[in-house]
Order: C-alpha cells, then structure tokens, then sequence
C-alpha cells in the first residue's frame, strides 16, 4: 500500500483475519486488491472481501499499521 501511495492503514484482528482501510485511485486499489489475494509468503490466504464507502474515520497518510 505504501508503494503504491495509498493512505490508510491494516490491523491484525482477535480472529486471525487482517483488516485493511484504504484510500486512493482506483487502479491503485485494483493493484492493492491483487496482492492482498497473493499474501505474504508463508500466509495462507482464503478470501478477500472489499466493500467500498465512505470511511467513518478520516484516513491518514502514509499508509500505517494499528498494533494492538
């Protein structure tokens, strides 16, 4: 994401899935989708959902990692 120049951030959640806001043009977030379905090495991944809106929370750049 950061790459790529997006704002936003990720998050590892309580369940094992990993949650990701982000923001910028469209061809970006078609590059980010695509890699978020190869994963990291070593990453098991099973599905990628995307839902587009407006965020609740204004989203920041650059694009950041949540801890805890």
């Amino acid at each position: 994401a950061r790459r790529l120049g997006l704002a936003g951030w990720v998050r590892n959640l309580s369940d094992g899935s990993v949650e990701v806001l982000a923001s910028g043009g469209l061809g970006q977030i078609d590059l980010l989708v695509a890699e978020l379905q190869k994963g990291p090495p070593g990453a098991a991944v099973e599905r990628v959902e995307t839902v587009t809106g407006a965020a609740e929370h204004p989203i920041s750049s650059p694009f950041g990692i949540i801890k805890g």
